[in-house]
């Protein structure tokens, strides 16, 4: 039985309003909710932030926190030439496409109203040789893998009625680790960091590390679950595994060693942190060694 958060709302309409644009970066939330709400993280802003100036509009006292090590000095110079040139060879000028070309100037203001909320940015530039990469643990599968959990339950004809284990990993509530990160960010012991989502450890680290680094992981320190093991024992490659499955780690920090034991306080027994590799120097950006033990 899922928890009650998690079951489903009937929500009048008129209490809906949508935030941002009208494509993707744009979202439905609840009036009522609002108030609730005092922080905002954004994982990929790009070159889109409508989103958050609207909610802070309705909510000033919100903090956003953003994250894109892509938006970059790079990032701009790149987008505003680019913006230049369309501008200039268009027929006619369109109010639109003079705003783009000053786009810089209207992300610089929006990020420097710390008066109204606090917006910090990690990525590349802060990690450096000899970081530490840690792990920390998921709850479970989270939301990335299920069409081959469901692959695997239908090829084994098991009925989640009858399986306790299953019916309880495959229900169990996504690990969410905002408010940690948060804490770590406002006292300055996060350099990068990397949500295990679709594309596993290799896939979501490899976003954050910078060129001519690499995060040396030793698959041997990972610790996996229960859950993860049962799906191994079901003719699962590691490869597959891995590209599939967070495999017990949920979230990935990069930090400087010196704040490894600060940092700990900062989470539950249960979601501790721990070291899995470090930053050394290479072309791969990722390198996985070693082997998790499914026993």
């Amino acid at each position: 039985m899922l928890p009650s958060a998690f079951k489903p709302h009937q929500v009048e309409k008129r209490n809906l309003i949508r935030l941002g644009p009208k494509y993707d970066g744009g979202y439905i939330v609840h009036k009522k909710s609002l108030d609730k709400i005092t922080s905002i993280i954004t994982c990929g802003l790009n070159d889109d932030w409508n989103f958050e100036k609207e909610f802070l509009k309705k909510t000033p006292l919100c903090k956003v926190v953003a994250y894109d090590h892509t938006v970059d000095s790079k990032f701009w110079l790149l987008y505003s030439l680019n913006n230049f040139l369309n501008l200039l060879l268009l027929k006619k000028l369109k109010v639109r496409k003079i705003i783009d070309v000053f786009k810089y100037i209207d992300y610089k203001l929006f990020f420097l109203k710390k008066n109204i909320h606090i917006e910090k940015k990690i990525g590349k530039k802060n990690i450096k040789k000899d970081d530490l990469v840690l792990a920390i643990p998921s709850s479970g599968v989270h939301s990335n893998g299920y069409s081959l959990v469901r692959h695997v339950l239908k090829n084994k004809k098991i009925n989640l009625k009858n399986n306790s284990f299953l019916k309880k990993e495959l229900l169990r509530p996504t690990k969410i680790y905002v408010q940690e990160v948060l804490n770590l960010i406002d006292n300055n012991l996060l350099n990068g960091c990397a949500n295990i989502t679709g594309g596993g450890l290799a896939d979501n680290i490899k976003r954050v590390i910078p060129d001519k680094l690499v995060a040396d992981i030793d698959l041997n320190k990972v610790k996996t679950k229960k859950i993860f093991k049962w799906l191994k024992q079901n003719n699962i490659d590691d490869k597959e595994m891995l590209k599939t499955f967070n495999c017990g780690v949920g979230f990935c920090l990069i930090v400087n060693p010196k704040n490894l034991n600060k940092i700990t306080k900062f989470f539950t027994k249960e979601f501790t942190p721990y070291v899995i590799g470090k930053i050394t120097t290479g072309k791969n950006k990722v390198k996985l060694n070693g082997k998790i033990d499914w026993s």
